[in-house]
């Protein structure tokens, strides 16, 4: 049967003329794309929008990390830990993300990779009552970010009036990149000694750029480290080796050194 038959066929059971016949099959393929489009939406957002660009997971190299390195070389040792990447509770839930930290007791260096949400640019604007020409754009410098350090003076204390936060600042700017979705920044934080006596945890803390009071809770916090047992040494440590990338990075600053 050919396609006018057909169409006649359809015209003859349901009295409908062939504009109106041509107008049907019209909605039904656009109603076909649509869901076609919003399937493959999806499937982007999955497998793609969230890909971390591989610059954005290179070391940062420094002295700190390129001294460490020559003493120790393939076996200079790295470890991270497994923890929720993103609080989804609160005002700011989702705002932030902790994509990759990595401890590097020998350089004494935590590296952290942080990324954001073209969204959470806007959040920004509404949480902090900024004008339409105030919004960040993300070239910006939006948020302060340090690592606060939990300490317990006195452990046999459960009073939590004795406990402070010591406060880490990055060691310079960090290095940043974008994709369509998302704003990605590489901090590097130094003399960091997690072997601290009293530690109770540590966090990333982000405040607004424009409202750093690092005496009031922060925009939000996200935890990076606990210690582990001592009759568990390696415990929720996971081993990270140096890649192909990070060994380049290194020999590329020891040659400009």
């Amino acid at each position: 049967m050919t396609d006018y038959e057909k169409e006649y066929e359809q015209y003859s059971h349901t009295n409908m003329s062939r504009g109106q016949l041509i107008t049907l099959k019209c909605l039904k393929y656009a109603a076909r794309g649509l869901i076609f489009g919003i399937i493959a939406l999806v499937l982007w957002r999955v497998l793609f929008s969230g890909h971390v660009p591989k610059n954005m997971e290179t070391l940062t190299v420094n002295d700190a990390l390129y001294d460490a390195y020559v003493e120790s070389g393939d076996e200079l040792t790295m470890y991270t830990q497994t923890h929720a990447p993103v609080v989804m509770e609160g005002e700011t839930a989702g705002y932030f993300w902790v994509c990759q930290t990595v401890f590097i007791p020998e350089a004494n260096q935590v590296q952290v990779l942080i990324r954001y949400n073209n969204s959470t640019l806007k959040h920004i604007a509404q949480d902090f009552s900024l004008g339409e020409d105030e919004i960040p754009s993300r070239e910006d410098t939006v948020v302060d970010v340090t690592l606060a350090l939990a300490i317990d003076l006195d452990p046999t204390n459960n009073s939590t009036a004795d406990r402070k936060i010591l406060r880490i600042h990055p060691s310079g700017e960090p290095t940043e990149d974008s994709t369509a979705m998302y704003n990605y920044r590489r901090y590097v934080f130094d003399n960091v000694d997690v072997d601290t006596a009293a530690l109770i945890n540590i966090s990333v803390d982000f405040y607004y750029i424009g409202n750093v009071k690092y005496d009031r809770t922060p925009y939000s916090s996200i935890v990076i480290y606990e210690p582990v047992e001592e009759n568990d040494p390696m415990g929720i440590n996971e081993t990270v080796k140096l890649t192909t990338r990070d060994k380049r990075a290194l020999a590329a600053y020891g040659e400009a050194r």
